[in-house]
Protein backbone atom coordinates (compact mmCIF):
# COMPACT_ATOMS: atom_id res chain seq x y z
CA UNK A 1 0.00 0.00 0.00
CA UNK A 2 1.59 3.36 -1.48
CA UNK A 3 1.34 6.29 1.02
CA UNK A 4 -0.04 9.64 0.02
CA UNK A 5 3.11 12.59 -0.31
CA UNK A 6 2.82 14.92 2.18
CA UNK A 7 1.96 18.39 1.59
CA UNK A 8 3.43 21.27 3.15
CA UNK A 9 1.08 23.54 4.91
CA UNK A 10 1.05 26.88 3.93
CA UNK A 11 -0.76 30.04 5.49
CA UNK A 12 -3.40 31.46 4.54
CA UNK A 13 -3.17 35.13 3.40
CA UNK A 14 -5.54 37.45 5.60
CA UNK A 15 -8.15 40.23 3.87
CA UNK A 16 -6.48 43.12 3.41
CA UNK A 17 -7.77 45.68 5.36
CA UNK A 18 -11.24 48.43 3.70
CA UNK A 19 -9.38 51.87 4.36
CA UNK A 20 -12.80 53.80 2.92
CA UNK A 21 -15.51 51.33 5.34
CA UNK A 22 -15.82 54.70 7.15
CA UNK A 23 -17.43 56.33 4.52
CA UNK A 24 -20.44 54.05 4.98
CA UNK A 25 -21.01 55.37 8.20
CA UNK A 26 -23.95 57.44 8.44
CA UNK A 27 -22.73 59.13 11.42
CA UNK A 28 -19.21 60.02 10.21
CA UNK A 29 -20.82 60.93 6.64
CA UNK A 30 -23.14 64.10 9.20
CA UNK A 31 -19.70 64.93 10.68
CA UNK A 32 -17.81 65.76 7.56
CA UNK A 33 -20.88 67.46 6.02
CA UNK A 34 -21.31 69.80 9.14
CA UNK A 35 -17.71 70.56 9.51
CA UNK A 36 -17.59 71.55 5.73
CA UNK A 37 -20.31 73.90 6.04
CA UNK A 38 -19.21 75.44 9.37
CA UNK A 39 -15.92 76.25 7.03
CA UNK A 40 -17.57 77.63 4.03
CA UNK A 41 -19.82 79.69 6.25
CA UNK A 42 -16.70 81.58 7.92
CA UNK A 43 -14.82 81.52 5.01
CA UNK A 44 -17.26 83.44 2.80
CA UNK A 45 -18.55 85.91 6.69
CA UNK A 46 -16.26 88.67 5.78
CA UNK A 47 -16.78 89.51 2.55
CA UNK A 48 -20.90 88.41 2.91
CA UNK A 49 -21.70 91.67 5.60
CA UNK A 50 -21.08 94.80 5.01
CA UNK A 51 -17.77 96.87 6.02
CA UNK A 52 -17.92 99.30 8.15
CA UNK A 53 -17.72 103.10 7.18
CA UNK A 54 -14.27 104.52 7.42
CA UNK A 55 -13.94 107.62 9.62
CA UNK A 56 -12.21 110.50 7.74
CA UNK A 57 -9.41 111.33 9.29
CA UNK A 58 -9.09 114.76 11.33
CA UNK A 59 -6.35 117.06 10.39
CA UNK A 60 -5.09 119.15 12.87
CA UNK A 61 -5.77 122.94 11.66
CA UNK A 62 -3.16 125.32 13.70
CA UNK A 63 -4.07 128.48 14.65
CA UNK A 64 -2.59 132.07 14.91
CA UNK A 65 -3.51 135.12 16.94
CA UNK A 66 -3.72 138.28 14.64
CA UNK A 67 -2.32 141.44 15.26
CA UNK A 68 -3.83 144.86 15.65
CA UNK A 69 -1.96 145.64 11.63
CA UNK A 70 -3.08 142.33 10.51
CA UNK A 71 -6.87 142.44 12.21
CA UNK A 72 -7.23 146.18 10.42
CA UNK A 73 -6.41 144.94 6.78
CA UNK A 74 -9.34 142.77 7.27
CA UNK A 75 -12.77 143.19 5.12
CA UNK A 76 -15.01 144.75 7.24
CA UNK A 77 -17.25 141.63 7.08
CA UNK A 78 -14.91 139.10 8.65
CA UNK A 79 -14.06 141.68 11.24
CA UNK A 80 -17.30 141.58 12.78
CA UNK A 81 -17.59 137.88 12.58
CA UNK A 82 -14.27 137.77 14.04
CA UNK A 83 -15.20 140.79 17.34
CA UNK A 84 -18.51 139.54 17.89
CA UNK A 85 -19.70 136.45 16.35
CA UNK A 86 -23.62 136.83 16.76
CA UNK A 87 -25.41 133.39 17.98
CA UNK A 88 -29.21 133.43 16.30
CA UNK A 89 -31.78 133.64 18.94
CA UNK A 90 -34.65 131.58 18.67
CA UNK A 91 -38.31 132.62 19.80
CA UNK A 92 -39.41 130.83 22.66
CA UNK A 93 -42.80 129.07 22.66
CA UNK A 94 -44.79 130.54 24.42
CA UNK A 95 -45.52 128.23 28.10
CA UNK A 96 -49.24 127.37 27.92
CA UNK A 97 -48.73 124.02 30.47
CA UNK A 98 -49.82 126.52 33.98
CA UNK A 99 -53.61 127.46 34.32
CA UNK A 100 -54.15 131.11 34.47
CA UNK A 101 -53.88 132.13 38.04
CA UNK A 102 -54.59 135.80 38.25
CA UNK A 103 -58.22 134.61 39.14
CA UNK A 104 -57.04 133.11 41.94
CA UNK A 105 -54.69 135.69 43.29
CA UNK A 106 -57.70 138.39 43.03
CA UNK A 107 -57.62 140.55 46.48
CA UNK A 108 -60.55 138.83 49.28
CA UNK A 109 -63.43 140.92 50.05
CA UNK A 110 -64.12 140.68 53.51
CA UNK A 111 -67.72 140.57 54.89
CA UNK A 112 -68.65 143.73 56.93
CA UNK A 113 -68.05 143.12 60.73
CA UNK A 114 -71.46 142.55 62.44
CA UNK A 115 -73.52 144.95 64.28
CA UNK A 116 -72.81 145.47 67.86
CA UNK A 117 -75.21 143.84 69.98
CA UNK A 118 -77.77 146.46 71.93
CA UNK A 119 -79.53 144.71 75.16
CA UNK A 120 -82.79 146.06 76.22
CA UNK A 121 -83.27 148.92 78.93
CA UNK A 122 -84.13 146.91 81.78
CA UNK A 123 -86.67 148.97 83.85
CA UNK A 124 -87.18 147.69 87.63
CA UNK A 125 -90.32 148.04 89.03
CA UNK A 126 -90.64 150.65 91.36
CA UNK A 127 -91.45 149.46 94.86
CA UNK A 128 -95.20 150.81 96.26
CA UNK A 129 -94.82 149.53 100.03
CA UNK A 130 -91.80 151.71 102.00
CA UNK A 131 -88.83 149.98 103.03
CA UNK A 132 -88.99 148.50 106.59
CA UNK A 133 -87.26 150.29 109.47
CA UNK A 134 -85.87 148.80 112.78
CA UNK A 135 -86.93 149.96 116.06
CA UNK A 136 -83.87 151.86 117.52
CA UNK A 137 -82.13 149.72 120.17
CA UNK A 138 -83.04 150.45 124.04
CA UNK A 139 -80.50 152.79 125.72
CA UNK A 140 -79.33 151.34 128.82
CA UNK A 141 -79.59 152.80 132.04
CA UNK A 142 -76.96 153.95 133.50
CA UNK A 143 -78.81 154.56 137.27
CA UNK A 144 -77.87 151.35 139.34
CA UNK A 145 -81.04 149.68 141.45
CA UNK A 146 -81.39 150.45 144.84
CA UNK A 147 -79.95 148.22 147.58
CA UNK A 148 -82.16 145.41 149.35
CA UNK A 149 -83.15 146.38 153.10
CA UNK A 150 -79.97 145.33 155.48
CA UNK A 151 -82.01 142.47 157.71
CA UNK A 152 -80.65 141.73 161.00
CA UNK A 153 -81.26 137.98 160.50
CA UNK A 154 -78.18 136.04 160.21
CA UNK A 155 -77.40 134.40 156.79
CA UNK A 156 -77.84 130.39 156.83
CA UNK A 157 -74.71 128.34 156.78
CA UNK A 158 -74.35 126.49 153.55
CA UNK A 159 -73.91 123.07 153.48
CA UNK A 160 -70.53 121.32 153.20
CA UNK A 161 -70.69 119.33 149.86
CA UNK A 162 -69.38 116.15 150.29
CA UNK A 163 -66.59 115.38 147.41
CA UNK A 164 -68.37 112.80 145.09
CA UNK A 165 -65.39 109.94 143.95
CA UNK A 166 -64.96 110.26 140.05
CA UNK A 167 -66.09 107.07 138.30
CA UNK A 168 -63.08 104.87 137.07
CA UNK A 169 -62.17 104.97 133.62
CA UNK A 170 -62.40 101.10 133.12
CA UNK A 171 -60.63 100.18 129.88
CA UNK A 172 -62.93 99.15 126.88
CA UNK A 173 -63.07 95.23 126.25
CA UNK A 174 -62.10 94.25 122.99
CA UNK A 175 -64.54 91.18 122.39
CA UNK A 176 -62.40 89.92 119.77
CA UNK A 177 -59.55 88.71 121.84
CA UNK A 178 -62.24 86.29 124.05
CA UNK A 179 -64.41 85.24 120.79
CA UNK A 180 -63.29 81.67 119.84
CA UNK A 181 -61.84 81.65 116.37
CA UNK A 182 -61.01 78.33 114.54
CA UNK A 183 -58.75 79.53 112.27
CA UNK A 184 -55.65 78.56 112.72
CA UNK A 185 -56.56 75.17 115.29
CA UNK A 186 -55.90 72.87 112.70
CA UNK A 187 -52.79 71.03 113.83
CA UNK A 188 -51.88 68.91 110.67
CA UNK A 189 -51.09 73.10 109.06
CA UNK A 190 -48.42 73.32 112.11
CA UNK A 191 -45.53 71.82 110.10
CA UNK A 192 -46.29 73.96 107.10
CA UNK A 193 -45.79 76.96 109.22
CA UNK A 194 -42.51 75.51 111.02
CA UNK A 195 -41.06 74.82 107.81
CA UNK A 196 -41.45 78.57 106.70
CA UNK A 197 -40.28 80.03 109.86
CA UNK A 198 -37.12 78.06 109.68
CA UNK A 199 -36.63 79.16 106.47
CA UNK A 200 -36.91 82.84 107.63
CA UNK A 201 -34.33 82.58 110.32
CA UNK A 202 -32.07 80.61 108.22
CA UNK A 203 -30.79 83.69 106.37
CA UNK A 204 -28.94 85.15 110.23
CA UNK A 205 -28.94 81.08 111.52
CA UNK A 206 -27.95 78.87 108.43
CA UNK A 207 -27.11 76.32 110.66
CA UNK A 208 -30.73 76.15 112.32
CA UNK A 209 -32.62 72.61 111.89
CA UNK A 210 -35.84 71.49 112.63
CA UNK A 211 -36.53 69.90 116.28
CA UNK A 212 -37.44 66.41 116.05
CA UNK A 213 -38.87 66.25 119.27
CA UNK A 214 -41.13 68.70 121.10
CA UNK A 215 -41.74 70.04 124.81
CA UNK A 216 -44.94 69.46 126.37
CA UNK A 217 -46.03 72.56 128.73
CA UNK A 218 -48.76 73.28 130.81
CA UNK A 219 -50.42 76.68 131.40
CA UNK A 220 -53.32 77.95 133.29
CA UNK A 221 -56.12 79.53 132.56
CA UNK A 222 -56.18 83.25 133.46
CA UNK A 223 -58.76 84.25 136.47
CA UNK A 224 -62.17 85.95 134.78
CA UNK A 225 -65.48 84.95 134.68
CA UNK A 226 -65.44 83.82 131.38
CA UNK A 227 -65.20 80.29 130.21
CA UNK A 228 -63.05 79.43 127.33
CA UNK A 229 -65.03 76.22 126.36
CA UNK A 230 -63.33 75.43 122.88
CA UNK A 231 -59.77 76.33 123.63
CA UNK A 232 -57.69 73.98 121.79
CA UNK A 233 -54.04 72.55 122.24
CA UNK A 234 -51.76 75.52 121.01
CA UNK A 235 -48.23 74.96 119.33
CA UNK A 236 -45.43 77.35 119.42
CA UNK A 237 -41.51 77.38 118.01
CA UNK A 238 -39.00 79.75 119.86
CA UNK A 239 -35.62 80.33 119.19
CA UNK A 240 -33.66 80.10 121.77
CA UNK A 241 -29.31 81.13 122.45
CA UNK A 242 -26.71 79.66 123.70
CA UNK A 243 -27.57 81.43 127.20
CA UNK A 244 -30.94 79.55 127.28
CA UNK A 245 -33.50 82.47 126.50
CA UNK A 246 -35.57 83.50 123.97
CA UNK A 247 -33.82 85.36 121.30
CA UNK A 248 -37.18 86.34 119.20
CA UNK A 249 -41.03 86.39 120.10
CA UNK A 250 -42.45 82.77 119.96
CA UNK A 251 -44.23 81.95 117.09
CA UNK A 252 -47.46 80.75 116.66
CA UNK A 253 -48.00 77.58 114.86
CA UNK A 254 -51.16 76.15 115.45
CA UNK A 255 -53.93 78.82 117.48
CA UNK A 256 -55.95 77.66 120.86
CA UNK A 257 -58.63 79.25 119.45
CA UNK A 258 -58.52 82.46 121.37
CA UNK A 259 -56.59 85.63 121.05
CA UNK A 260 -56.10 86.38 124.14
CA UNK A 261 -54.72 83.19 125.49
CA UNK A 262 -52.17 83.30 122.30
CA UNK A 263 -50.60 86.66 123.43
CA UNK A 264 -50.85 84.88 127.24
CA UNK A 265 -48.25 82.27 126.53
CA UNK A 266 -46.15 84.25 124.19
CA UNK A 267 -45.95 86.19 126.50
CA UNK A 268 -44.88 83.53 129.00
CA UNK A 269 -43.09 81.40 126.70
CA UNK A 270 -40.48 84.04 125.95
CA UNK A 271 -39.72 84.67 130.10
CA UNK A 272 -39.84 81.17 130.21
CA UNK A 273 -35.95 79.46 131.00
CA UNK A 274 -34.76 76.62 128.54
CA UNK A 275 -32.41 74.29 129.39
CA UNK A 276 -28.50 75.39 128.38
CA UNK A 277 -26.88 73.89 125.09
CA UNK A 278 -23.98 76.24 124.44
CA UNK A 279 -25.45 77.16 121.22
CA UNK A 280 -28.70 78.69 119.47
CA UNK A 281 -31.52 75.74 118.91
CA UNK A 282 -35.06 75.77 117.74
CA UNK A 283 -37.45 74.36 120.27
CA UNK A 284 -41.25 72.99 119.85
CA UNK A 285 -43.31 73.42 122.26
CA UNK A 286 -46.81 71.81 123.00
CA UNK A 287 -49.18 74.18 125.16
CA UNK A 288 -52.04 72.98 127.10
CA UNK A 289 -54.45 75.16 128.74
CA UNK A 290 -55.74 73.95 132.46
CA UNK A 291 -58.52 75.89 134.06
CA UNK A 292 -58.00 77.03 137.61
CA UNK A 293 -59.00 75.48 140.67
CA UNK A 294 -61.65 77.89 141.58
CA UNK A 295 -63.55 77.72 138.18
CA UNK A 296 -66.70 76.10 137.67
CA UNK A 297 -65.96 76.19 133.41
CA UNK A 298 -65.40 73.31 131.81
CA UNK A 299 -62.44 72.20 129.04
CA UNK A 300 -62.26 69.97 126.74
CA UNK A 301 -59.52 67.52 126.99
CA UNK A 302 -57.05 67.64 124.26
CA UNK A 303 -57.47 65.31 121.22
CA UNK A 304 -55.59 62.13 121.15
CA UNK A 305 -52.91 62.02 118.45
Amino acid sequence: MTAAPSRSLEAAPLPAPDRWRWLRNPFAIAILLSVGAHAVFFTLFPYLSDPAPAKPKREPVQTRALTAAEFARLPESLRGAAASPSIPSRPVAPFSGLPDLSALMSPMVLPPPPSPLVLPELNLPTPTEPPTQLPPPPVADETPPPAPPVSNTPAPTPAESTPQSAPADTPAVDEKLYAFNPEGTDASLGFGKLGEFVAALQTNYPDLKIPNQAIAIKLPLPESDRCFEQVKPAQFAVLVGANGKALEPPQTLVSSGYAILNQQAIAALEKQPYPLTGRTELKLVNLEFVPPESSSCSVPPPAAG
